[in-house]
């Protein structure tokens, strides 16, 4: 819902959010939530539900008390409720960095209310709401590879232009023009230094498309390729992390079976630094010296099948 706000001669109130994005109405400075609505009347209730005030408003006239509150209204807390909402807005609707939004709105603030600057929380204390309301703008995370639908704004740069290249089985993105200059500048690049394109080898993280690309002959048929250790590393932390040993990754101390997995880690991790004729005899005796760690099958077969 966006924000709302109105100022009349006699008192002002506006329409927010609350946290669980539900309508929220600040009138004179108090809180009250939706009740219920009738046909074109909304009608409202105090936040503090120990509090008789209510209000009303029927649809497009301006919302109105209709019974008294039995407390003093909290001003600090409805500049917050509208100082946040309004910044969640733009969040929103611009593309421009959330810290730099957070900034110009407490500006204004400072600019046309200094006094109530200083109830407004600090950034580090309402960046993840703030980044969240970020997220809400941009398209659910795929689940397959069929869900993946790259168009519109996301497909363009900032000018507008399209940044995806046509491709029928690949997600390529980049325009024409980079293209063609980056393909010039390796040209003369190699042409001046009577360089010829065939290395003898490729670091690639566990991409399976790159890795087909290369070994498919399509790039560089005599390449030969070595994974990204760094990769490598983060597929086995992954892998034990879904499996429920992250504990063993956060204590320092631990009990003796995440104290294991630990080691398990380190171990599976220096495999890549062995001589390949070893690593097969290196991995069955890690294996046989850490059977015991409870639920650890999955991950042998994980480093075993990869």
């Amino acid at each position: 819902m966006l924000p709302i706000t109105y100022i009349l001669l006699y008192y002002t109130f506006s329409i927010v959010d609350s946290k669980r994005k539900k309508a929220v109405l600040i009138l004179n400075d108090y809180r009250y939530t939706q009740d219920r609505i009738r046909n074109n009347n909304t009608y409202w209730k105090c936040e503090d539900r120990s509090c008789t005030g209510r209000a009303s408003q029927k649809c497009p006239d301006d919302p109105k008390k209709t019974q008294q509150h039995s407390h003093s209204p909290n001003q600090d807390q409805c500049n917050v409720e509208e100082f946040t909402t309004n910044v969640k807005k733009r969040i929103r609707e611009e593309s421009e960095p959330v810290r730099k939004i957070f900034r110009q709105e407490l500006v204004k603030l400072r600019t046309k209310n200094p006094d109530q600057v200083q109830s407004v929380p600090m950034f580090e204390q309402i960046k993840t709401s703030l980044y969240s309301a970020r997220n809400e703008s941009f398209p659910p995370p795929p689940e397959t590879l069929a869900d993946v639908k790259v168009d519109g704004k996301w497909s363009q740069t900032l000018n507008n232009e399209p940044f995806l290249l046509p491709d029928t089985q690949n997600l390529i993105f980049g325009t024409i023009e980079s293209l063609d200059e980056l393909s010039k500048n390796i040209q003369n690049v190699c042409y001046r230094n009577s360089i010829t394109l065939n290395p003898k080898f490729a670091t690639l993280d566990f991409e399976q498309g790159a890795i087909s690309a290369c070994a498919c002959e399509l790039l560089f048929p005599d390449v030969k390729i070595k994974g990204c250790n760094f990769h490598f590393n983060k597929c086995l932390y992954i892998k034990l992390q879904n499996l429920g040993f992250q504990s063993a990754f956060i204590n320092s101390g631990g009990n003796p079976n995440e104290i294991n997995v630990r080691n398990l880690n380190k171990k599976t991790s220096a495999l890549a630094f062995m001589p390949l004729t070893t690593v097969k005899d290196l991995w069955s005796q890690t294996m046989d010296e850490y059977d015991t760690i409870n639920g650890i099958t999955p991950f042998f077969d994980y480093v075993t099948e990869s």
